[in-house]
């Protein structure tokens, strides 16, 4: 997956002039799904799945846009297992 979303982002930076413009439209996208998540599952809507799925690869996006790298992501990962954990 890590390389189908360079791949999009690299598609998407062509088209926007700078990288806070390509926020700003990544930002509006995740907005809009979060909102669209929230009513497919008060609904029982199978859709759900692929807008989750959506919301996964517009914030991958969005993490790639702003800098991130494995280093954060794996950081990140052992935060939200220790949330899990309920250690934090």
């Amino acid at each position: 997956m890590e390389k189908e979303v360079i791949l999009l982002n690299g598609i998407n930076k062509k088209k926007f002039s700078s990288s806070d413009e390509y926020h700003d439209f990544l930002m509006f996208h995740i907005q809009n799904h979060l909102v669209e998540i929230n009513d497919l599952k008060a609904n029982k809507d199978p859709h759900l799945v692929k807008e989750v799925a959506d919301l996964t690869l517009l914030s991958y996006m969005l993490a790639i846009n702003e800098g991130a790298g494995k280093d954060v992501f794996k950081e990140r990962i052992k935060k939200i297992e220790s949330k899990i954990k309920g250690e934090q």
